[in-house]
């Protein structure tokens, strides 16, 4: 199993407890993930993401009553990619940092974190490159790199998540 390797390994892991497929979310449940890692001296932050739909705070506030996965740091994390076109992200942050549905969240501890909108995603997704590599211009699936002002558009996206990342306090946990 990839989680027991990793633990043995000390290796950092990234697990998708969301979504539609409820396997992670039982399987977390049934372990005690938290408690796990506790255990063997592992580092636990939890991201929580979310969107601009009401049912992605549902999601996150029926895993949080669970008890079963409540690391003590971690945030939420609003993607302001799924907003649609046409609407603020930044308003949507608002609205569900202000939900009382997050309030045990945010008392216990867990930030949030903004992903903001990147207006050429499509174009850099196009390309097979990471965001870091079309950043630093190397070539991609096309033969070239992305143009200097999507360049510089991904080095902003980049910039700006890593400062967001900071202002939560989880540079340490995050890459």
């Amino acid at each position: 199993m990839v989680f027991s390797a990793a633990t043995e390994k000390r290796l950092p892991l990234v697990l998708d407890i969301g979504g539609g497929d409820r396997t992670m979310e039982q399987w977390a449940a049934e372990i005690d993930l938290v408690a796990f890692a506790e255990s063997a001296g592992l580092e636990v932050c939890g991201l929580f993401f979310c969107g601009g739909d009401a049912d992605d705070l549902a999601y996150i506030t029926r895993l949080w009553e669970t008890g079963k996965f409540r690391p003590t740091k971690g945030a939420v994390v609003f993607n302001a990619m799924t907003v649609p076109s046409g609407h603020a992200g930044s308003d949507i942050l608002q609205s569900h940092t202000a939900d009382p549905s997050l309030k045990p969240l945010f008392t216990a501890g867990i930030e949030t974190l903004e992903f903001p909108k990147l207006g050429c995603m499509a174009a850099v997704k196009a390309t097979g490159l990471s965001y870091h590599d079309a950043a630093a211009g190397k070539i991609g699936s096309g033969g070239k790199p992305i143009d200097p002002v999507k360049r510089f558009m991904v080095t902003r996206w980049l910039s700006t998540i890593r400062q967001n990342i900071e202002v939560a306090g989880l540079q340490e946990m995050l890459p």
